[in-house]
């Protein structure tokens, strides 16, 4: 199986940072792992965040300046030990998180509960955060299901509406998955990315909205 050149997550992690440093209007922070740096995209820009980044402008006609915070490979105790504590420092108008992916390999339901208990209370309020990704078939997606379930209870619980990334990349067809992913079979390509991007639209949107001068 062919893998992502290591070069790319340091040329997608440089490229966000450079990134960071421009001035916007708004201020839209992400937090995850991999999939929020577009690893697998063509380019760092047509992952799910830099898509929502697109969306924002498009429907604000006001610039974004995007600080993300993701790091390749975190699972949901390492967004919460280390990607918290700088996103609350930012007073961001937008955030988004999906984590979870890695927390598949060893899958604990009571870990990671606690872990992602400890992650939405540490997140604003109008924070937007995904369910784990359909894994389509085995153990990883026996566990992605049920970790899913554990982030909708924690939602719900804080009074939060999760965005449904997994049951929007479950509605995929098996010819349509096939063509989502990079050439690890693990990360989505530019397609994939859009179908998380169309996952997130639409409260996503809701937050924007909130921001327009009335």
């Amino acid at each position: 199986m062919r893998g992502l050149p290591t070069w790319s997550k340091r040329r997608y992690a440089a490229l966000w940072r450079d990134r960071a440093a421009l001035d916007g209007d708004l201020i839209y922070v992400a937090l995850g792992d991999s999939a929020a740096q577009g690893l697998g995209a063509t380019a760092p820009t047509l992952g799910y965040v830099g898509l929502l980044a697109d969306l924002a402008e498009k429907r604000t006609g006001r610039t974004v300046r995007v600080v993300n915070l993701s790091v390749s490979g975190a699972k949901v105790r390492d967004v919460v030990d280390g990607q918290l504590a700088a996103s609350r420092a930012l007073e961001a108008d937008v955030v988004t998180c999906a984590v979870g992916g890695n927390d598949m390999r060893r899958f604990d339901a009571e870990r990671f509960e606690s872990d992602f208990r400890d992650l939405v209370a540490g997140l604003p309020g109008h924070a937007l955060v995904a369910d784990v990704p359909c894994f389509y078939s085995g153990r990883g997606e026996v566990a992605s299901r049920a970790a899913s379930g554990i982030v909708r209870r924690v939602l719900d619980d804080a009074g939060r509406i999760p965005v449904p990334l997994h049951s929007a990349t479950e509605a995929r067809t098996r010819e349509q998955v096939r063509g989502d992913f990079a050439l690890d079979f693990f990360h989505p390509n530019d397609r994939g990315y859009s179908v998380w991007a169309q996952a997130f639209q639409s409260t996503f949107l809701a937050r924007i909205d909130q921001l327009s001068p009335s």
